[in-house]
């Protein structure tokens, strides 16, 4: 029955196995092998040898692996069986290792699956962990790296540039200073990543990178009107672009425009900068020192740059190859500097209408290759006298430039090469050198407002070249030679507010050429108006105020078409204004107050399309102004007669001022000092506007 129950257990399934595997595997799971009592508890669990013959007999079958002894009995023989059979039972050693085996094999299929799903998910979360930290740590370390390199190349750029004494090294670390923001440029930021040149290498390359950049920072490059590619990856030689001009609107070529190629003695060959042209470009700041290190430099063109201020820094002294220094119209600062005769090469200076100040130091004197000078509108301090030296000049400009002393024949023929002379608005005296109208190339000669006296000199020759003669304003006697009918070339002529006196040459009437005659404000004695003026029929504007000129204004000033100025202010005209005024369709400025004019507008004057201005007070004129202010297609900005009432003399419903006979203060001002030609840079005519507000007044 025994064997029966056990058999049955084998034979009804797993679960019995299971159970017992499942608790073996536990056990085995919680055993200490090195414990020496575990083996009396595994010892204790083996089967009797009653159970084991049992399970031998039901279970091993013909299939078991256990085989009887050679010569033993068939199982159920005689009791003296049991020793041999006994004599096969296991040591504890082996049925550890086969109740491990069994409870394996048992639990194979489910703990194998348990297992592998663990361990998926073990491996992907320990992945998940590990990319959570690992990779922010690589990164940071990464970043760290990169800014130490950064800081690294940053110190070692600042070393460089300090320790060559390219920039001082306390403006180098100084956060906000042009210096430091170069030099931060070029370590962290330039795309390029220039190397530091090494002992053997040419150093220019790099220092004309970093003083370019220097250059942009200092003078505001983020408000420049147009960058030209600074601050690009690019070499410094391709630091330009075209733009449009901001005056005339075509094409300009701005930034690095030229560079130099050399090349060294073992074959290699380096571009160093040339030119530079950022003019007009809205700069705001200072030139730099450091601008001297551009050592190839041959031209700098930075003029009409408002906000360029400071003073001609010493480093720009070094500039020992600038052939074209260009800052007019800058707002440079200070005194010419005393040493600035170093700069041997330079063939083209600008430094007009600028805030210099002080006398022009003697080495400037020294500047012998100079061609073309531009000192206007500065308050400085000098002779004329000392200019001599510079007989290399093909053109002077130093108008309202603090110039005393006087002209001489020496100097006139020291300047062999002058084109161009204007010295006007200074204290300059004397008398006019007997030469100046013989100078075989002068072609501008402008003197106005001086003190120069004595009397105009004889042209002794034909003179093809001079087309600009101004002598406005100075102290003149005498009258106009007939000689200067040998100017036959001359374009303006401008001899008012002298003392001059007549007679008029007839000559002057050989002046075809002329576009600007100014015989205003002179000593001369009454007279008509001179007969060779319907003969210039090329003049823009003609000025004889204040000539004393009687009689009538003559029908054959309809000859000059091509008026845009007429100004016979205070004379003593009379009569009528001719009908034949209306043909003069050019006609701008109409100035014929201060006169003993009579009558009514002519009605012509409805066909006077281009009129600005028109003054007609301090006449006899009767009737009204319709003429004028009812056609829309008159667009007058100042309109002057006598209608001021009670009793107005003329009716004018479009007049911007109306006078009376007895008010002598209405409308005194003196126009002709605000239609004054002024010619500068190549004697290009700057056209002029009226500024009614602004006009001074005329004290006679």
């Amino acid at each position: 029955m025994e064997e029966v129950n056990l058999q049955s257990d084998l034979e009804n399934g797993s679960a019995a196995g299971e159970s017992f595997g499942g608790a073996t595997q536990t056990t085995l799971d919680t055993v200490d092998y090195d414990n020496d009592n575990d083996e009396e508890h595994f010892h204790d669990q083996l089967p009797s040898v009653e159970e084991y013959k049992t399970n031998m007999t039901g279970a091993a079958g013909p299939s078991s692996p256990l085989k009887l002894a050679e010569g033993e009995a068939s199982p159920g023989g005689d009791e003296d069986d049991d020793a041999a059979i006994h004599d096969q039972l296991p040591t504890v050693e082996e049925y550890k290792a086969s109740t491990g085996t069994v409870a394996q094999s048992a639990d194979s299929g489910s703990s194998c699956k348990r297992k592998c799903f663990c361990t998926f998910f073990t491996i992907l979360f320990v992945g998940l962990v590990a990319s959570a930290i690992v990779i922010p740590i690589a990164l940071t370390r990464d970043g760290e790296g990169s800014r130490v390199r950064l800081f690294s190349r940053r110190r070692k750029v600042v070393a460089y540039l300090a320790d060559e004494s390219i920039s001082d090294k306390e403006l180098l670390n100084t956060p906000g200073t042009p210096q430091y923001e170069a030099a931060l440029w070029i370590a962290d930021h330039d795309p390029l990543q220039m190397d530091l040149p090494g002992k053997d290498q040419p150093h220019y390359r790099f220092i004309e990178r970093y003083v370019m950049a220097l250059f942009f920072h200092a003078t505001g490059g983020s408000g420049w009107r147009y960058n030209p590619n600074f601050l690009t990856g690019a070499d410094v030689c391709d630091w330009n672009g075209v733009t449009l001009s901001a005056n005339t609107g075509n094409p300009v070529f701005m930034g690095v425009t030229g560079c130099k190629e050399l090349k060294t003695d073992d074959g290699a060959s380096y571009r160093y900068v040339r030119d530079v042209f950022l003019f007009a470009n809205r700069m705001a700041g200072t030139i730099p020192d450091e601008i001297g290190y551009l050592q190839r430099l041959e031209i700098l063109s930075l003029f009409s740059n408002p906000g360029l201020t400071g003073e001609l820094v010493n480093g720009m002294l070094d500039l020992v190859n600038l052939q074209d220094l260009e800052l007019h119209y800058c707002a440079i600062s200070g005194t010419i500097p005393p040493n600035i005769g170093k700069m041997q090469a330079l063939t083209n200076l600008g430094l007009s209408n600028n805030l210099l100040v002080g006398s022009i130091p003697d080495s400037f004197f020294d500047l012998t290759s100079l061609q073309w000078l531009f000192l206007d509108d500065n308050i400085l301090d000098a002779n004329i006298e000392q200019f001599a030296k510079l007989s290399s000049l093909f053109g002077l400009y130093a108008e309202d430039a603090g110039l005393f002393g006087s002209l001489t024949g020496e100097m006139i023929d020291g300047w062999s090469n002058m084109y161009e002379l204007d010295l006007s608005t200074n204290l300059l005296s004397g008398a006019l050198p007997e030469n100046i109208f013989d100078h075989p190339l002068m072609e501008i000669i402008d003197l106005h407002e001086n003190e120069i006296g004595g009397s105009l000199p004889v042209v002794s020759t034909t003179n093809s070249n001079l087309m600009f003669l101004s002598l406005y304003s100075n102290q003149l006697t005498g009258t106009i030679p007939p000689s200067i009918g040998n100017m036959d070339s001359i374009v303006h002529f401008d001899v008012g507010l002298n003392q001059l006196v007549l007679p008029f040459p007839s000559e002057m009437g050989q002046l075809t050429t002329l576009r600007y005659l100014f015989t205003n404000n002179n000593n001369f004695a009454d007279h008509d108006i001179p007969g060779f003026v319907q003969k210039l029929t090329s003049l823009r504007e003609l000025s004889m105020k204040d000539n004393n000129l009687t009689g009538e204004i003559p029908a054959s000033i309809a000859n000059l078409r091509r008026l845009i100025l007429l100004d016979l202010d205070r004379n003593k005209l009379n009569g009528s204004i001719p009908e034949e005024v209306s043909l003069l369709s050019n006609l701008a400025f109409l100035f014929l107050n201060r006169n003993q004019l009579t009558g009514t507008l002519p009605t012509a004057m409805t066909t006077m399309y281009s009129l600005s201005a028109v003054l007609l007070d301090g006449n006899n004129l009767s009737g009204n102004a319709d003429v004028v202010c009812n056609d829309p297609l008159i667009e007058l900005g100042y309109f002057s007669s006598d209608c001021l009432g009670p009793d107005e003399e003329f009716e004018c419903s479009c007049c911007t001022v109306c006078c009376h006979d007895t008010n002598t203060t209405c409308n005194n001002f003196a126009w002709t000092l605000n239609l004054d030609a002024i010619w500068e840079y190549g004697h290009s005519r700057v056209r002029y506007t009226v500024d009614w507000d602004l006009l001074p007044e005329d004290n006679p």
